[in-house]
């Protein structure tokens, strides 16, 4: 019986010792192929309504890398800020608690003024293959770079469409613009750009746009056609006017800590994952922009469209607001002449 007993007790001691020791050549298995670990959670946070094309962006980008890489990342959305309106999420970037957004680069004017270069009316080419080649070029390069210092990393930027005034009092020129109260957003050149046309701007969220169309706390605003039929915005606004004075512009944005700590193989997912969400995103658009018009056509609104000479006035008109960019600082006065040599060159004006 002593016998089985020490048998038995050497044996344990041996167990003991492998487990406390494993075994190495299992261990870098389990490592190499991820065995027991669980997904990493990956928060994209944006603003407007599920099933709008910067969301359907986001689910491209989510399937794309669970596809890519399964059992790696779990890729949660959280749409109609969720997560709190854009400035907030962007704040969660800095914090580490968020890894993605998807928001305007308005929303970053107030983290880094120089990202207020994609507001500048007038300044971006008509046509989004050339805005694609300006912002995968040189100029869009240096843009990327200016958000790292503030502990933010701008993956990408999604053309979301050309802006136009929505208003409950007819816009058929510029001088009637003046006087107007116009909803923006936190951005010093879209404010800017209000006040050089006359108006009034008003600093609101875009949740509670709706309810001060309808009471009357502010009479217009700018944006995509689409983004303002999302918000039902059709509803409480009586003539839409189509201006193409500028371009919306949404930024890819992640937390530079969490961005800095994926693999190099991992970061390569997420930069070919981010290209297949803004090609959903922007087909998207295109289909949204054509139903918006319908939609305005359909709650009464009238349309009314600025030709060719009265565009070109509204243009001249916000020139000035390149100087507001510019004596911002250096490196705004900077990146404006580098962003105007590529625009150049590519438009062969």
């Amino acid at each position: 019986m002593k016998k089985y007993k020490l048998i038995l007790m050497v044996c344990v001691m041996i167990a003991g010792l492998f487990l406390l020791v494993g075994c190495p050549a299992a261990e870098e298995e389990a490592q190499e192929v991820g065995v027991g670990d669980d997904p990493m959670i990956v928060r994209i946070a944006h603003s407007v309504r599920p099933g709008a094309p910067r969301d359907l962006g986001a689910w491209a980008m989510k399937e794309y890398v669970e596809a890519a890489l399964p059992g790696v990342f779990d890729v949660q959305i959280f749409p109609a800020a969720q997560l709190g309106p854009g400035p907030e999420q962007i704040q969660g970037l800095q914090a580490g608690t968020l890894e993605i957004c998807i928001n305007p680069g308005a929303f970053l004017g107030g983290f880094e003024p120089l990202t207020g270069i994609m507001d500048v009316p007038g300044l971006l080419p008509p046509d989004i293959s050339q805005i694609r080649e300006l912002l995968t070029g040189p100029a869009g390069d240096a843009l990327r770079n200016v958000t790292v210092p503030i502990g933010i990393y701008i993956l990408d930027i999604w053309h979301d469409g050309f802006c136009h005034f929505a208003s409950n009092t007819a816009i058929r020129s510029v001088e009637d613009i003046q006087g107007q109260r116009f909803r923006v957003m936190p951005s010093p050149i879209r404010i800017a750009t209000i006040e050089a046309l006359g108006g009034v701007p008003i600093n609101m969220a875009w949740g509670d746009t709706y309810n001060a169309l309808m009471t009357g706390a502010v009479d217009g605003q700018e944006n995509p056609i689409d983004n303002m039929t999302d918000a039902k915005l059709h509803e409480v606004q009586q003539y839409l006017t189509i201006t193409y004075h500028g371009s919306l512009d949404q930024f890819i944005m992640s937390s530079h800590s969490w961005w800095e700590n994926l693999s190099d193989e991992h970061q390569d997912v997420w930069r070919r994952a981010v290209v297949v969400g803004r090609e959903t995103s922007e087909a998207a658009k295109l289909t949204n922009t054509d139903l918006a018009y319908e939609l305005f056509e359909e709650a009464g609104a009238e349309i009314i469209i600025f030709d060719e000479a009265e565009r070109a006035r509204m243009i001249e008109a916000l020139a000035p607001v390149r100087n507001v960019y510019a004596d911002l600082s250096p490196e705004a006065a900077e990146l404006l002449a580098l962003f105007e040599s590529e625009i150049a060159r590519i438009t062969g004006q």
